[in-house]
């Protein structure tokens, strides 16, 4: 169950346990019902695309962010350093974000911080800060579109476009995994009573 929560956040998602048990315990893999062992094997073959094409992203997310600051008129950046959108409550950073984690996420810079405060710190006033080089370049509105135009340069490149659904389909799988291993567990829970 923990691994198949885990495919509902793809900053999270972890997919070593199925393959672990199948070597330590095949014996008992053999009772978990097919429909459930099917969508860890497919989420196991998912995991290994989303691996893979993770090599080629570093360099695509340098390119979006190069996209991007010329987009909004940015010098250079000489040392090709990552920027990060900061979340912030008065002078405290409370989150960074890295746009390979924005990415992951397939929501717009404002949706995935909205997200975060609401979950982690309800009733907070926030803002977004960009800083490049450990410099903050950019306020909340600056931040917004820089994530704005990396994501729309993303959204051209095929193999990012790729590793995004696999994202999208390993949250499907997670999804499903849950509804029926809660099913198999009540009707468990049911024929012991």
């Amino acid at each position: 169950m923990n691994e198949a929560t885990s495919w509902l956040d793809p900053n999270g998602v972890n997919s070593g346990t199925w393959a672990e048990l199948r070597k330590s315990v095949p014996h008992l893999i053999q009772l978990v019902p097919t429909e459930i062992a099917s969508i860890f094997e497919k989420a196991e073959r998912t995991f290994r695309t989303i691996s893979a094409l993770a090599l080629f992203l570093n360099n695509l997310y340098a390119k979006a962010n190069l996209h991007a600051s010329e987009k909004l008129g940015f010098p250079p950046n000489p040392e090709n350093a990552q920027p990060l959108f900061r979340i912030v409550s008065g002078n405290t950073a409370i989150e960074h974000v890295y746009l390979g984690r924005l990415w992951a996420s397939g929501k717009t810079l404002k949706d995935f911080s909205e997200e975060i405060v609401q979950g982690r710190y309800p009733g907070i006033e926030w803002e977004l800060e960009l800083w490049i080089s450990s410099k903050k370049v950019g306020d909340h509105n600056i931040a917004l579109r820089f994530a704005g135009a990396a994501e729309k340069f993303l959204y051209q490149q095929p193999r990012a476009v790729e590793i995004h659904k696999k994202y999208r389909e390993m949250e499907g799988l997670g999804k499903q995994a849950r509804e029926l291993i809660k099913e198999e567990l009540n009707r468990l829970v049911l024929l012991r009573t």
